[in-house]
């Protein structure tokens, strides 16, 4: 089977990026290198907190944070200590244990992104000072954030966010999984076949795996 693509909307596979970095982290990358350079707008020297760093975008808006130069704290469960760790995070906070928001050492923080869809974060972020009055806030996971990014009368952006296709921004990504600036993880490669499939599908519903799972068509 096959589908026509336009050209522009395609990036060039690097030849030291294999297939299946390449398929786990074109759709997560070009998020997460949206949201923290165009929608955060992060620059070097911020601060900003990552709600749910450890997952397939958090990972990556970290790695792209930190190319930038900026201090980021995340929060993640003891068991992805490590591996946030491993990815350069300044700050981690876990979140079985404590809240974000009541954190002293949080203070004054750019921007807050939410790629996990917590209830309230915003709120939370802005009453408690961690997030600046005129910072900015931008959630890939909770349509009740609203889709105006003018809408709050102090916040530079506040808004949910959806990716937009750009070849430069995958690109981006890819150099930077290349030099080991920033890192994906891959968790299960499963076979192109009835039972690969549902067994895909039933990891995933686990909500166990740790990393992309993907499959091989050929």
């Amino acid at each position: 089977e096959y589908i026509l693509v336009p050209l522009a909307r395609l990036s060039t596979k690097p030849s030291g990026l294999s297939h299946q970095k390449a398929a786990a982290s074109a759709l997560v990358g070009t998020t997460a290198y949206q949201i923290t350079t165009v929608c955060a707008a992060v620059s070097k020297g911020q601060k900003i907190l990552v709600l749910g760093g450890a997952g397939s975008v958090g990972c990556i808006v970290i790695g792209v944070a930190k190319q930038i130069g900026a201090t980021v704290a995340t929060t993640a469960s003891e068991r992805n200590k490590e591996w946030v760790s491993s990815l350069g995070a300044d700050i981690i906070i876990d979140y079985h244990k404590k809240k974000w928001f009541e954190e002293e050492e949080l203070k004054g923080y750019d921007a807050i992104i939410d790629t996990i869809g917590e209830e309230n974060a915003c709120e939370n972020g802005l009453s408690s000072g961690v997030l600046k009055s005129d910072g900015r806030f931008v959630s890939i996971a909770n349509f009740a954030v609203g889709f105006d990014p003018d809408s709050h009368p102090t916040l530079k952006y506040k808004a949910f966010y959806c990716l937009s296709n750009n070849p430069a921004h995958q690109d981006k990504v890819a150099e930077g999984i290349i030099d080991g600036s920033i890192k994906t993880r891959l968790d299960k490669e499963f076979p192109f076949t009835d039972e690969g499939v549902r067994e895909l599908l039933k990891t995933q519903e686990s909500g166990n795996p740790q990393g992309k799972l993907t499959l091989k068509i050929a």
